[in-house]
């Protein structure tokens, strides 16, 4: 016969289990929890900073360009290569490459020979029209950039000095692939080409500059310090970042014993993601000598092909520091919890008696479900106060059972749908608060650059009245004056970005001015190669409360983005229609654009109305932010789709104008 368990030790054993199991596996959930969301939201940290840092190196491609553009532009350059001045040439490139830290630049004749460099006059036996960047601006005469390989001898001939800067010796790398490679002789440019064009616009040259960015420190560390700003760890340091010519680091703050870790290598499955297969990575990477967390993706020349890798990343340590102290304090306040109940189990149970032991084998009974034999202990006060209270609760809990299902019920469909209603709330808050810091930001830079802008303009264009029509340097001055003025407009959208003051609402149609965007698209080309299809559907249309112009900005951003995503032509279609209540009064209007385009991927959808996202290789990304900050202010909604089958559909809601009953409702108040 087995011998049964004394109710002290029952007692204590069950109190145990109840809170060792329900604390165990919320430790584990808990820490799983822990763990991934700090994982999840440091690797959204660094792909931000990764994007950042593509900013910045794409903004020093365009400086370089910019240089070499303005300088084939200056009528003194221009000048000294017409009339075969290679002296003259020589010395302003060695002034402009110093002025504009440019490690190489190249002037070629209109077949691509080089004529002179900066270190003096060139040789015509030397040609660069196989150059893909030359060759472009050769057949298409303008300016042309990107990022190249050239080789030891190309470095050779530009100076013996970029050779020797360039050869980096490869040292053993952990987790690298395995190589034979000693040495790296190759160097990694950036690079900028433009036409040297004489007064009758006849292209005379190729103006070509370029900076070597194997050994250079200043991009690296400029990327670290904007990126990295105020993001020290625990005395750790703060982020990396690196510029690879293949999977050599050749540019970086990444440190090992005795400096830089200049000549080490990428981690075989970086290399693997980021170069052969063109991928980016997100994730933990072993960087030399400790692990990271990482952001990678190819470096491609103009033709598309990766030749090297841009890396951000911070170290890991400090993060797991910061995940373990925090597991480690809920594990502490876990094991304290259990001892505290363990303690309090043997002290309640010390204080029972043996009667307790009938009155557990009922409990027993009634945790299996037999709730219906009556209990009725003869016990000390206490006990017997205790099995009064377990009769009532028997009585009770039929009855409790079916009232605690219709509630659970009722409560987890209220829990649903608070979830829902909060979700779309902090969605809101999120964007507006984005909205509003990008826009200071938008608001400050675009006020800095403003004045001098201004400046620019009116000088430029002060210059160009006074210049005959046939004059020399006029067209260089007409690009300047175009130039200003595509700026100007650049600033112009961002102060419009920035800008949060309320529209000038007043009770209108909203059919006119769907046509006034139309006819401004037309009329700028943009609906050339697509077939646009406007309806009207339920009319009349209510008229609507609007700002005539911000509305215009909407739809005329929306027209131009389907037209754009349709650039072999296609169809859209533009739909209006009244959205009414119940009782059918109308309570808003909806404009609805749909094109046949290539569509928005699925993972980018959620990103569209962020300010300065973009996916087009050319736009400032505030076309739809500034379109989303027009409709919220006239109360409005703008949603996007992208079906699978392709397409995109737009939809924007505009609140009816309120009128008073027999004041016209209905009445289209642009055609009164």
């Amino acid at each position: 016969m087995t011998k049964r368990r004394s109710i002290l030790s029952s007692l204590i054993s069950s109190f145990t289990l109840a809170i060792l199991i329900p604390s165990g596996i919320a430790q584990i959930v808990g820490s799983l929890s822990i763990y991934f969301r700090v994982t999840h939201q440091v690797q959204a940290m660094v792909l931000a900073d990764l994007n950042a840092a593509r900013v910045l190196y794409n903004a020093k491609i365009r400086e370089i360009e910019s240089a070499v553009r303005l300088t084939a532009a200056a009528p003194g350059f221009i000048a000294a290569t017409s009339r075969s001045d290679w002296a003259e040439v020589a010395s302003r490139l060695r002034r402009v490459a110093e002025r504009e830290s440019l490690d190489i630049l190249t002037l070629l004749d209109e077949r691509g020979r080089v004529i002179a460099r900066r270190a003096g006059p060139g040789g015509s036996a030397e040609i660069r029209s196989d150059d893909e960047i030359i060759r472009r601006v050769l057949e298409d005469g303008v300016p042309s950039s990107g990022t190249q390989v050239l080789d030891a001898e190309m470095l050779r001939r530009e100076s013996p000095d970029l050779a020797a800067r360039a050869r980096t010796r490869i040292l053993p790398t952990p987790r690298a692939s395995p190589t034979e490679r000693s040495e790296e002789t190759a160097g990694l440019v950036m690079k900028a080409a433009a036409p040297v064009r004489a007064a009758d616009g006849k292209v005379v040259g190729i103006l070509c500059g370029a900076e070597l960015l194997n050994g250079d420190e200043d991009l690296v560390d400029r990327i670290r310090d904007t990126v990295f700003s105020g993001d020290e760890h625990a005395g750790e340091g703060n982020g990396t970042a690196t510029i690879f010519l293949g999977d050599l680091r050749i540019a970086t703050n990444v440190m090992k014993a005795g400096g830089r870790a200049i000549g080490t290598r990428v981690s075989d499955e970086v290399r693997a993601a980021v170069l052969d297969r063109g991928e980016r990575w997100v994730d933990e990477a072993f960087v030399v000598d400790d692990w990271y967390i990482t952001a990678y993706e190819p470096i491609q020349n103009i033709a598309g092909g990766s030749i090297g890798i841009l890396y951000v990343g911070i170290p890991r340590a400090p993060f797991l520091a910061m995940l373990y102290q925090t597991i480690g304090i809920l594990t502490g306040v876990t094991i304290l919890g259990v001892a505290l109940v363990i303690a309090l189990s043997v002290r309640i149970a010390r204080h029972l008696g043996r009667p307790l032991a009938e009155i557990a084998a009922r409990a027993e009974r009634i945790a299996d479900g037999q709730v219906g034999e009556r209990i009725a202990v003869e016990a000390p006060a206490e006990i017997g106060s205790l099995a009064r209270s377990l009769e009532a609760m028997r009585s009770r809990l039929v009855d409790a059972r079916e009232e605690l299902r219709r509630w659970a019920e009722t409560l987890e469909r209220r829990v649903q749908e608070r979830s829902r209603a909060l979700e779309a709330a902090q969605a809101e808050v999120m964007q507006s608060e984005k909205l509003a810091s990008v826009g200071l930001l938008a608001s400050g830079f675009a006020h800095e650059i403003n004045n001098p802008l201004t400046g620019i303009l009116a000088n430029a264009s002060l210059a160009l009245e006074g210049l005959p029509g046939d004059a020399p340097g006029r067209a260089e001055v007409q690009v300047v004056v175009d130039e200003a003025m595509r700026a100007r407009d650049v600033v112009r959208r961002l102060l419009d970005f920035a800008r949060e003051s309320l529209p000038r609402r007043v009770p209108q149609a909203i059919e006119p001015i769907v046509d006034r965007a139309l006819e401004r698209a037309r009329a700028a080309g943009a609906l050339d190669a697509a077939r646009v299809e406007k309806t009207v559907e339920g009319a009349p249309l209510p008229p609507v409360e609007a700002d005539a112009d911000g509305l215009g900005v909407v739809f005329w951003n929306l027209i131009q983005n389907a037209a754009e995503a349709m650039p072999q032509g296609g169809d859209l279609r533009i739909a209006l229609r009244p959205l009414r209540d119940a009782d059918g009064r109308a309570r808003a209007v909806e404009v609805e654009f749909a094109d046949t385009g290539h569509g928005i991927p699925p993972d980018v959808i959620g990103r569209v109305f962020d300010p300065f996202f973009t996916t087009k290789e050319s736009g400032t990304g505030l076309g739809l932010a500034v379109s989303y900050g027009i409709v919220r202010r006239h109360k409005g909604t703008i949603s996007i789709e992208s079906p699978a089958e392709g397409g995109t559909r737009v939809r924007v809601t505009i609140p009816a104008a309120e009128r008073e009953e027999g004041d016209g409702a209905g009445e289209d108040p642009g055609r009164r």
